[in-house]
């Protein structure tokens, strides 16, 4: 069986992709309504098996970056067997991984303007219904309650809840990327200034100090995008990857006194900088005491730890300290060479100046959310650095735009 795809009309698969999308974006906190969680899971995996089989063994096609992302995971997963933690969810994280960069690679990368009409319409959905919902029901749609007993008054459409910034600032990278690749029209303009007019409205009324702060320096760096299109000045990859990763060790060892907690107290949430500081800091103690694979996935029992610092936590509030301690150096390593490659990649590739500088900005910006966020159980995470990874692939969208020409291309999928 056949699915063809075109770049003019995608055909009715469009609604098919629509929902693999939704399904590795998962909107989160979905415990409460059990059968639902697992529904979104297995889907998940389920959704991974039948790609995987259909394109490495049936097509016959190689994906890099899902190998690599799968080696990503894989480290975890065996640091949660050895450990005796949850498999089933290191399982399901190995699926989001493989799974949604492996979409990218192989799918969007042969027909990049079909994200346009997938990613785009469902990151809009969620982020302004949520937004609406906010405003109808200030106290929440439902309940989130823990296993600890900790109550969130905070969750709304699908679960979307106040935590989960990264979905805002994705929807504003794709927003970003669709003005970019194609021809300035009203429609894209007015897309563009809603998407980020209801995501400013939203941090700020949730009052989250990292989205904001990320928000308003994609906001700079990505009108300096628009209004320079011809600048010839470019935000190094690796530079950008680099200065997170150090800034990272370093905020999660100065406690209070970096500049980042002092931003945040600023914002008013200093009790919550003051419980992070904490959760850093024992996280890194138990880090030291297994740093080469880390402890894994854990079960909720075994986090008690963490739950008698700040109620609810479940992560370090830290997408890099998650990853050393969920997987260790190791992983790590693996985390760092992904990035370097896909900096290399942007390098060696005839990628638009316009294009690289939206990839370091993107990048750039999210990290700086994914350091008081634990970002890398998300779909979101991982649909970000397929994103990176296949940059160089909408060249040709903007090759047709300055040739006066929308190609049509269709391909066996």
């Amino acid at each position: 069986m056949k699915l063809v795809f075109s770049l003019r009309k995608p055909n009715k698969s469009r609604l098919l992709w629509m929902l693999l999308f939704l399904a590795f974006l998962k909107p989160g906190y979905f415990e409460n309504v059990e059968w639902l969680d697992k529904l979104f899971d297995i889907t998940r995996i389920i959704t991974v098996i039948v790609l995987g089989y259909y394109n490495f063994i049936y097509k016959r096609k190689k994906s890099y970056l899902a190998l690599f992302i799968l080696a990503y995971s894989l480290i975890p997963l065996s640091s949660t067997i050895i450990n005796g933690g949850d498999v089933f969810s290191a399982l399901v994280l190995c699926a989001i991984s493989f799974g949604a960069t492996m979409i990218f690679d192989i799918v969007i990368s042969e027909i990049p303007d079909l994200l346009f009409r997938t990613l785009l319409p469902v990151l809009e959905i969620l982020i302004y219904i949520n937004l609406l919902t906010i405003f109808i029901f200030p106290q929440g749609l439902y309940l989130f309650i823990t296993e600890q007993g900790w109550i969130s008054d905070q969750c709304w459409i699908l679960g979307l809840r106040n935590a989960q910034t990264l979905y805002l600032m994705l929807g504003c990278v794709v927003e970003l990327l669709n003005y970019i690749t194609h021809k300035v029209k009203i429609k894209s303009i007015i897309r563009l200034i809603t998407m980020y007019t209801v995501v400013w409205i939203t941090i700020s009324v949730l009052n989250i100090g990292s989205g904001i702060l990320g928000f308003i320096a994609f906001g700079i760096l990505s009108l300096i995008l628009v209004i320079i299109k011809k600048n010839k000045l470019r935000l190094n990859f690796v530079f950008v990857s680099l200065f997170h990763i150090i800034m990272s060790l370093i905020i999660t060892n100065m406690n209070t006194l970096s500049s980042y907690a002092i931003f945040v107290f600023i914002r008013g949430t200093g009790n919550t900088v003051f419980a992070r500081s904490i959760i850093w800091s024992t996280v890194w103690d138990k880090i030291i005491q297994n740093p080469i694979l880390g402890y894994g996935l854990q079960k909720s029992d075994n986090m008690r730890w963490l739950t008698s610092i700040a109620a609810g936590a479940t992560t370090a509030h830290n997408t890099f300290l998650d990853i050393l301690f969920r997987g260790g150096v190791s992983t790590f390593i693996v985390f760092i060479a992904i990035l370097l490659i896909i900096g290399r990649r942007l390098k060696n590739s005839e990628c638009p100046i316009q294009l690289y500088n939206w990839a370091s900005v993107s990048l750039f910006t999210t990290f700086i959310i994914a350091q008081a966020e634990g970002a890398m159980s998300g779909g979101n995470f991982y649909l970000l650095i397929g994103l990176l990874w296949i940059t160089p692939a909408f060249s040709k969208l903007i090759n047709y735009q300055e040739e006066g020409r929308f190609e049509t291309t269709r391909i066996d999928c």
